[in-house]
């Protein structure tokens, strides 16, 4: 044989063995998803779920997993509340095999034990969820060699110690929640600095670090002024000191909470630079002085509690002049009156809450109240005002004395709430009463009021007890001859329904759908399950929404896009999915609005950023249903190359066997 007969021979030959590699390459695809499938199966057996999961059915199709589209490689593992037992996350679960996991999350599984080191094996984690477990000890520092997560959320464990300087590796973290919530017995208890490293990440937008056991000065290190934090939450803690300095260069935050802690001194005018700033709590601290006259250029600000501290001197003119404002606190301070010159415009028509009870207020009643339209919780409670009683509201444990004035006339007849106990009124109930026909509270016990007992108040069909936390306590109370009467009623015309902050669980209830005149309502804070009720859609007048922080799923009801007057909306920290609405009142909505809701997407005009959501079960399907028909026809094609392919190469061995090749050898000699 010559040499370029030698030379084509070894050609034909390369190419046949080219061609027997490619029509056997899908075995290594098919042997890494047998491989991912028995790491599935060791953590369905470690975790007692999912009977589904079994192999006669394709891993990448299972409920709660996600695979790539083209190497087929397990990218996505969600499970929520899907944990028959106590598991503990240890190394020879076959979770810690699945390498190429971009997004995990175990909330609720009743996970259990330390967090391995090993969790450093899932190197490409962009999103990490282990919230709501009772996983112990300390992170690991390993934690912090995640280096391409987004999001990381290990609240509501038993987990204790610093926070691994580590954590600083992890630039391109948007959100960290090492927070408590509402399973008693069940709370981190972090301690040790405020952890100031955090805030070197230029993408750092959400920390929450509230109810833990962090202490010290809050020191922001050296905080870039470009940094994009837009919530910081340390309530709960133990820090004190002052406020210092470098706060202000957090100039996106847009809610900032220090309350329930030791800060002392004065608030500096510092804060005054933090102009995106909408909520500002700072209640519960040990803040002096007077409030000083730069916060008045937090123009955007909505919620004010400063509450439960220290403040003095005249409450500042400038909370008057907002047109923004939903919430004021000041109660439980030392402030002694409302300035010579208190002028109310309309503006400030919109807000809602108004609490200044227990102060040292004094004087006349203030009749500039009289054009706060839209008020519908006043607490003038525990202070010191003189004279006749005004024509309405929250007026109790004060000096007041004298008859009760006819209330329900024609400026006034929409009044809602009285509450006038423990002064000194004598006298008979007035019957003119019986024209506030949205009358809901009404308590005048502890008085000295004389008369037969008021039959005719059962015309009021609103009446009614409601008992909230934190924000209200509203019954109704009648007392006569040492006799407490309650009345107790559902009815159809509440106005606003607030039971934040609490424990309540379950569905949330579809008949909500049925009070047509609500306008605002806020279930925040609690452990509400399920799916976003429907029936919500059919409040026509509701302003307000806030089911943040609850244990809510699935879509979001297309329904409350038709809601014309609905402009504020919270849902973040849930577990929705699914399509933002795209209508006017969601597209308008802050990006916060959203945030900690893996499965949403069309996020990208609200938060001018590209979301990339963690694909719901639908959409594993819609994707897994032309995955699978790809690995169909590249058996069918690689069959049809393979049989041709083995007889060609038969044929070609067999005239080189029989040493009659040289008529082949001519067509493809090198002349």
């Amino acid at each position: 044989m010559n040499r370029s007969q030698s030379y084509c021979f070894r050609g034909i030959i390369t190419i046949y063995f080219l061609s027997f590699l490619l029509t056997t390459f899908p075995s290594s695809t098919r042997s890494l998803c047998r491989d991912q499938r028995d790491a599935l199966l060791k953590l369905k057996k470690d975790m007692n779920i999912f009977e589904e999961w079994n192999k006669s059915v394709e891993c990448c199709s299972w409920w709660g997993v996600t695979c790539d589209a083209t190497l087929g490689e397990v990218i996505s593992l969600q499970l929520y509340r899907f944990s028959n037992g106590n598991t503990s996350l240890k190394f020879s679960s076959g979770l810690f095999k699945l390498q190429h996991l971009r997004f995990l999350v175990l909330s609720q599984c009743n996970l259990q034990g330390e967090i391995p080191s090993f969790i450093r094996n899932l190197s490409h984690l962009k999103y990490l969820d282990f919230s709501f477990n009772h996983l112990v000890g300390e992170v690991p520092a390993s934690v912090g060699n995640l280096n391409q997560l987004r999001h990381l959320n290990l609240r509501s464990n038993d987990l204790r110690g610093n926070i691994p300087i580590l954590f600083a590796n992890l630039t391109k973290l948007s959100l960290l929640n090492l927070s408590e919530n509402q399973f008693s017995g069940n709370e981190n208890s972090f301690f040790g600095p405020f952890p100031s490293s955090l805030l070197m990440s230029s993408s750092l937008r959400y920390i929450d670090l509230h109810r833990n056991q962090f202490e010290g000065p809050l020191d922001f290190g050296n905080t870039s002024s470009t940094s994009t934090l837009g919530e910081l939450d340390v309530s709960y803690n133990k820090f004190d000191g002052p406020i210092p300095e470098t706060i202000s260069k957090l100039c996106n935050l847009y809610s900032l909470n220090l309350g329930h802690n030791n800060f002392r001194g004065r608030v500096l005018r510092s804060i005054s630079k933090l102009r995106n700033l909408h909520f500002l709590d700072l209640r519960h601290n040990n803040f002096i002085g007077k409030i000083p006259s730069s916060m008045s250029k937090l123009l955007n600000l909505s919620a004010l509690d400063l509450s439960y501290n220290k403040w003095k001197g005249q409450v500042p003119n400038f909370l008057w002049r907002s047109s923004k404002w939903s919430y004021v606190k000041l109660s439980h301070n030392s402030f002694i009156s409302f300035g010579d010159s208190v002028e109310v415009t309309v503006n400030l028509a919109s807000i809602h809450v108004l609490d200044l009870g227990s102060n040292s207020l004094q004087g006349p009643f203030p009749q500039w109240i009289c054009k706060l339209g839209d008020l519908w919780s006043l607490d003038l409670s525990n202070n010191h005002f003189t004279g006749s009683i005004p024509q309405y509201l929250n007026l109790r444990n004060n000096n007041l004395s004298g008859f009760l004035p006819d209330l329900c006339v024609v400026n006034i007849s929409k009044l809602r709430s009285l509450d006038v106990s423990r002064n000194n009124l004598v006298g008979n109930l007035p019957k003119s009463l019986i024209s506030c026909t949205n009358m809901e509270l009404l308590n005048v016990n502890g008085n000295k009021i004389n008369d037969t007992f008021p039959f005719w108040l059962g015309s009021m069909q609103y009446l009614r007890r409601l008992h909230g936390d934190d924000v209200h306590e509203d019954s109704i109370e009648l007392a006569y001859k040492g006799v407490d009467t309650d009345f107790a009623r559902i009815f159809q015309a509440f106005k606003a329904i607030d039971f934040s902050g609490n424990r309540f669980c379950g569905d949330v209830p579809g008949s909500i759908g049925l009070l047509n005149g609500l306008r605002l309502l806020n279930l925040s804070g609690n452990t509400f399950i399920g799916n976003i009720p429907s029936s919500l859609a059919n409040i026509t007048n509701l302003e307000t929404l806030d089911l943040s922080r609850n244990n809510l799923s699935g879509e979001i009801s297309r329904g409350l896009g038709n809601l014309s007057f609905l402009s504020n909306i919270n849902l973040s920290h849930n577990h929705l999915q699914g399509l933002v609405p795209r209508s006017t009142q969601f597209q308008t909505q802050k990006c916060s609005s959203f945030i900690d809701n893996p499965g949403l997407y069309g996020l990208e005009e609200i938060c001018r950023e590209i979301h990339v959501p963690v694909p719901t079960s639908q959409q594993h399907e819609e994707s897994l249903s032309s995955e699978q028909e790809e690995p169909v026809l590249n058996w069918i094609a690689a069959a049809i190359a393979y049989v041709p392919g083995v007889f060609c190469g038969l044929v070609i061995g067999h005239i080189f066997a029989s040493y009659k090749h040289e008529w082949l050898m001519s067509i493809f000699s090198l002349n």
